[in-house]
């Protein structure tokens, strides 16, 4: 079974929408998912080191107990790539316990970091069920 964890920014209007639509895309398809959007925004608890560690710690174990990382790229938020990251260190110790695929709603291309450390990139919402099964394979590549 397929359990996904969602990195991406979720502080304004379209990086909400777009956050929503991939819960929704993936509900769909009955996969099972963690969104920190869920837990609360930090932004809405700035100073509030307790709710911090919470949402910290939450995104972590999120992140250790899934078999697939979701990156959205739109907007380069910065805790999304210490998300990424973070999956990819995993991801360089065990190779076969996860995937990460890297997606983007504005149709951004990938760095080569970005591609080197995604399984796939995806820009279209209708693929993504697809990439997380493991039957689209648009490899990452390098764009800039």
């Amino acid at each position: 079974m397929n359990k996904v964890y969602i990195a991406g920014p979720f502080f304004d209007a379209h990086q909400l929408r777009v956050i929503k639509n991939i819960e929704h895309t993936l509900e769909k398809a009955d996969i099972e998912y963690f969104s920190p959007r869920i837990l609360g925004n930090i932004s809405d608890n700035k100073g509030n080191a307790e709710f911090a560690e919470k949402i910290f710690d939450a995104n972590i174990n999120g992140i250790l107990h899934n078999n697939c990382t979701l990156v959205v790229i739109d907007g380069f938020d910065p805790g999304t790539m210490v998300e990424l990251g973070y999956a990819y260190s995993i991801k360089r110790i065990i190779p076969s316990s996860r995937r990460i695929i890297t997606y983007s709603a504005k149709d951004y291309g990938l760095n080569v970091m970005l591609a080197q450390m995604s399984d796939c990139h995806v820009t279209d919402i209708n693929n993504l069920v697809d990439a997380i099964k493991g039957d689209y394979h648009n490899k990452a590549e390098s764009t800039t």
